[in-house]
C-alpha cells in the first residue's frame, strides 16, 4: 500500500505579486528534449491540484489569494528554438 504525502501546508505556498517568479533553471542540452533538427516551441503549464474548498477550509488560508484547480491552467510565456545538428 502506498502512502499519502502530508497535505500540503499554508507556508509550502508563495505569494506573487504581478511580474513576480518563482522557478528553476534547468541546464540540459536540447538534445535531451528534442530528436532531430528543426524548429521548436518550449513552455510550461501549471494546473493546482487543490480545490479552492480544501485550500480555504482545511488548510485555513481563508485571507490570501489561491489559483485553484477550479480557475484552470496557468501557461508561462513561449520561447521558441530553433535546433541545429
Amino acid at each position: 500500500m502506498d502512502d499519502l504525502p502530508p497535505p500540503p501546508q499554508p507556508y509550502d505556498f508563495v505569494l506573487l505579486d504581478r511580474g513576480d517568479f518563482v522557478g528553476t533553471r534547468l541546464d540540459e542540452p536540447a538534445k535531451d528534449f528534442v530528436t532531430k533538427s528543426g524548429d521548436y516551441e518550449v513552455f510550461v503549464t501549471y494546473t493546482s491540484y487543490l480545490s479552492e474548498s480544501y485550500a480555504r477550509e482545511a488548510m485555513k488560508i481563508p485571507d490570501k489569494p489561491f489559483w485553484s484547480r477550479e480557475r484552470g491552467a496557468v501557461e508561462s510565456n513561449r520561447i521558441k528554438l530553433h535546433v541545429t545538428s
